[in-house]
């Protein structure tokens, strides 16, 4: 025995298969593995040294069929699960992309039960270092797809989403493009059809019917795909309304503007087709009409995804909240902001300002900002991720004080402070989990009075942002809460791809590589027992006797009304779907009522009666809500409250701060707080 673990341990950590072909020969054995195939563009003769031509290929992409890897995951038991019990909320209630009108109103939904809806996205990213003399030889462009049936809180793992191609940026074209999605849209059609699509699902056959919703990414990307213009500087530059470049960024009621229709669309882009240009004329008056109708109207051509059923390229390419606002305009208010404390006020210094950024980031567990701020990041951008983007921008009314006459105030006018103050109302409502028709209502009022603000104190500003972020209440109610329409995910799947490149250093087919490798990681999580959601994550856990007689522990059995105790343990901490539960750290929301104000407790410990998961909190105090920090100040009650996890309504982690002698508590995403 001694010997066979002695063995045991010499292999141990090794793999038993020689080589990723090895690899991929197994797992196609299994008849989970989806290989990739070749799509050439382009190829070239290249002479051998005998005199012969060989043929090779110079222009490519990797295309992932459609249909086997739909099949794939359908024949996952917990996403067959989410198609055929869909989560719907309530006629005005948010909270998937079913819940909105586009899904509700689909001819599809209307005709079959349980369609499947599609999202896709397109984004392109650069594998090797920005700063590398090959920077942009090497990028890449990838489109993917996931299924909004998908329950919102398991579409958070990037197991969900799949690859449908992968293809080098600088090889990629409008006539390209179609064939890479010639698979797709095929399939789209087959799914629109009466006929459907027949799969076979767990051994049985079943037919299948479905759409594509929407598509996510950048507004480039967007453009691209969609047809439309893809800078910002043209003269119609927006893909859902008609506004013109010279007044879309002055005018914040954008009800003036008409929206493009399909049928108008289809005019656009039938007037483009036909369009033969003449011979050179003189210079335009002002106010007339260009003559070329492409620049007329903002459409560059006609695009593929009109071939697919019932999808409207003129509302169904959304804006993205993750590069409208942490990336955008939250990022451009912080700037202000900063600069105006700085330099106009110089009230803080640079210095003081890092040293409190990095004090107060030490009470946040992940996405730390970057407090190495300088005068060329103001001027040019704040180096920060999405996530750091969001973090610093809570920070800000903390970090942004001074204190006068014992009193402390925010470091420069108030104008400033309200402007950063309505931009964290606005990127509170836009990432909430949750929405409701009255909070849409109110997210419209907000971006106006923010677009009003911001012209008083950046009148010269020139983001076309500034006017998309008028059309997210709109694409609410058609397609539901702003987080399942985001990028945030598909950003966080192309780091895999980034990673492997790192790993194997292969830029001769770094194309085949990447998609293989991306389906071999695939068809490991389709082969486990759960596909989406492997379970909570535990710290160390600790077992307790059953004879242990503590007031918590009875207090628990009651509150999740355990019967028969079978086991008592105790654990350090517990990962919920991302968010994670600290005893003496985190804090919960118990009751979200704004009157007269919102409750909160502190986890004290957590404990595992039988399978059952319970915090035992200590209760907070809400004295008030501090508007100038944007924060519920709070304080600790001697009175305890015990709570079912699975009962949370709000699963959430909550920052807690401790700034001026008071604690903080700031709970994001919230549609009720903070707003």
């Amino acid at each position: 025995m001694q010997d066979a673990v002695k063995e045991l341990n010499l292999i141990k950590g090794l793999s038993i298969f020689q080589g990723t072909q090895d690899l991929v020969s197994y797992l196609e054995s299994t008849g989970r593995f989806v290989k990739p195939t070749k799509l050439v563009f382009k190829s070239v003769n290249v002479p051998r040294p005998d005199g012969s031509v060989q043929q090779k290929d110079e222009e490519f992409a990797y295309c992932v069929p459609f249909t086997d890897q739909l099949s794939n995951i359908l024949n996952c038991k917990d996403v067959l699960h989410c198609v055929e019990n869909p989560r719907l909320s309530p006629a005005g209630t948010y909270h998937s992309l079913l819940d909105g009108s586009f899904y509700k109103n689909h001819p599809i939904t209307k005709k079959h039960k349980n369609p499947l809806c599609f999202v896709l996205h397109s984004d392109g990213a650069e594998l090797t270092d920005l700063g590398s003399s090959r920077a942009g030889e090497h990028g890449i462009t990838n489109i993917s797809w996931t299924l909004a049936n998908i329950y919102p809180e398991l579409r958070s793992t990037d197991r969900s989403i799949n690859l449908l191609a992968t293809v080098k940026t600088k090889w990629l074209n409008h006539e390209r493009l179609g064939i890479i999605l010639e698979d797709f849209i095929a399939v789209m059609q087959k799914l629109a059809s009466d006929e459907g699509l027949k799969l076979r699902i767990n051994n049985e056959e079943m037919v299948f019917y479905g759409f594509l919703s929407i598509v996510c990414g950048d507004h480039p990307a967007q453009g691209f795909i969609g047809g439309f213009k893809e800078t910002v500087k043209a003269d119609k530059p927006c893909r859902r309304c008609l506004a013109a470049k010279d007044v879309y960024l002055k005018e914040t009621d954008i009800s003036v503007f008409n929206l493009r229709t399909e049928r108008i669309h289809k005019e656009h882009v039938k007037a483009v087709e036909e369009y033969v240009p003449g011979p050179p004329r003189r210079k335009r008056r002002a106010n007339e009409e260009h003559p070329d109708p492409s620049v007329r109207y903002g459409v560059n051509r006609r695009s593929h995804l009109m071939s697919v059923p019932h999808f409207e390229v003129t509302c169904c390419l959304v804006q993205d909240v993750m590069h409208l606002l942490p990336e955008g305009l939250l990022s451009h208010v912080c700037r202000l902001v900063l600069t105006h404390v700085v330099f106009v006020k110089k009230s803080l210094t640079l210095e003081v300002i890092r040293d409190r950024i990095s004090e107060f980031s030490k009470s946040l567990r992940v996405d730390r900002p970057n407090s190495n701020i300088t005068n060329k990041h103001l001027k040019e951008g704040l180096r920060q991720s999405s996530a750091q983007m969001r973090k610093l921008s809570i920070l800000l009314p903390l970090v942004l004080r001074k204190k006068e006459a014992e009193v402390f105030t925010f470091a420069g006018d108030m104008q400033y402070l309200n402007l950063l103050i309505l931009t964290l109302r606005i990127m509170n409502l836009a990432m909430a989990f949750d929405l409701k028709d009255s909070d849409v209502d109110s997210l419209k009022k907000l971006i106006s009075d923010f677009h009003k603000l911001i012209l008083e104190i950046d009148p010269d500003i020139a983001m076309g942002k500034l006017h998309f972020l008028h059309h997210l209440p709109e694409q609410i109610k058609l397609f539901g809460v702003l987080r399942q329409q985001a990028c945030f995910r598909f950003e966080a799947h192309f780091a895999f791809f980034k990673r492997i490149t790192k790993i194997t250093k292969n830029f001769v087919n770094s194309l085949l590589t990447l998609s293989v490798r991306h389906q071999t990681r695939q068809c490991h999580y389709i082969m486990q027992p759960s596909f989406l959601y492997t379970g909570h994550k535990f710290g160390k856990v600790e077992d307790f006797p059953l004879s242990i007689h503590e007031p918590d522990i009875n207090m628990l059995k009651v509150t999740m009304c355990i019967q028969n105790l079978q086991k008592i343990q105790e654990t350090s901490r517990i990962t919920i779907h991302s968010a994670t539960f600290t005893p003496g750290q985190s804090v919960v929301l118990i009751d979200s009522t704004k009157s007269p104000l919102p409750k909160f407790a502190r986890v004290q410990k957590i404990n595992i009666l039988n399978d059952k998961i319970g915090f035992v909190c200590q209760n907070l105090k809400t004295l008030r809500f501090a508007e100038d920090l944007h924060a519920y100040e709070v304080q600790l009650r001697p009175s305890k409250t015990y709570l079912e996890v699975e009962k949370l309504a709000f699963k959430q982690e909550i920052l807690s701060i401790r700034s001026e002698n008071k604690w903080l508590v700031i709970p994001q995403n919230h549609r009720a707080l903070l707003t």
